[in-house]
């Protein structure tokens, strides 16, 4: 594995092959930028890119970017991601375990003002995984003007997956899905309106047996007051009597 960290795009190569095998891709940061990774032209269904998210510690963010369901063998990953910048601040990355089980990955890395470029290929004589796993894990801080109530988006932008034949086109239809998706953001809006109704209904119910015992309670006066004037009415007459006799 060579891991190359760039701390601009201003590189003259992706990476080189220092054993001189030239089964290696050569690629510019231009490449990377644009997102050109190219691949086959097989068709993959369902398989997608997705993000987990992690909070470790107190400030640091782990996101795990998996993917799953690719059945065209895959030499290359590359992705732009999208981060607040205004709420986090990148610190590193850690290789997965998708591409390593096929062979000794390159990796570059380059953090450009609030976005991560990410770009990861085998040499074209090592083996081609399939299925899923772990591509990369990307690791954030948290800055001092993050608070508990922001909601964390990141976003892909050029997300490509590539195999390896003689047209060098990138492989179809494998879904980048940010984070959080229209479909979480969704779910989390469903989810909040229902605790916004649960708790409207929890109300309703509390200021309906608050006035049932204030009713009750006025009941008990009202019978307590008309219960010692009867009382009182029966003792005078009782000693009236009393001093007849």
């Amino acid at each position: 594995m060579k891991r190359v960290f760039a701390e601009n795009t201003d590189i003259k190569a992706w990476f080189e092959d220092e054993s001189g095998d030239d089964g290696a891709w050569n690629l510019t940061a231009d490449d990377l930028t644009a997102g050109a990774l190219t691949a086959g032209n097989a068709t993959v269904s369902n398989a997608r890119v997705y993000i987990e998210v992690e909070h470790l510690d107190h400030d640091i963010l782990k996101l795990n970017i998996l993917c799953e369901r690719i059945e065209t063998p895959v030499l290359g990953i590359a992705f732009h991601l999208e981060y607040s910048k205004d709420l986090l601040h990148f610190l590193r990355y850690d290789p997965g375990t998708f591409l390593e089980q096929g062979g000794d990955p390159f990796y570059i890395v380059s953090d450009n003002n609030g976005v991560v470029i990410f770009g990861e290929t085998l040499r074209r004589n090592d083996s081609f995984p399939v299925g899923g796993g772990n591509i990369t894990s990307i690791y954030f801080q948290k800055n001092s003007s993050y608070d508990a109530d922001d909601v964390l988006e990141f976003k892909f932008k050029n997300g490509e997956v590539s195999g390896l034949d003689s047209t060098r086109q990138d492989i179809d239809t494998v879904n980048f899905e940010n984070f959080p998706s229209e479909t979480l953001l969704t779910d989390i809006a469903t989810d909040e309106s229902d605790i916004k109704t649960s708790s409207a209904s929890t109300m309703s119910a509390n200021v309906f047996v608050g006035d049932f015992q204030q009713y009750f309670l006025g009941v008990l006066s009202t019978f307590g007051i008309i219960f010692i004037l009867i009382s009182t009415v029966l003792f005078i007459k009782y000693i009236k009597a009393s001093r007849k006799i």
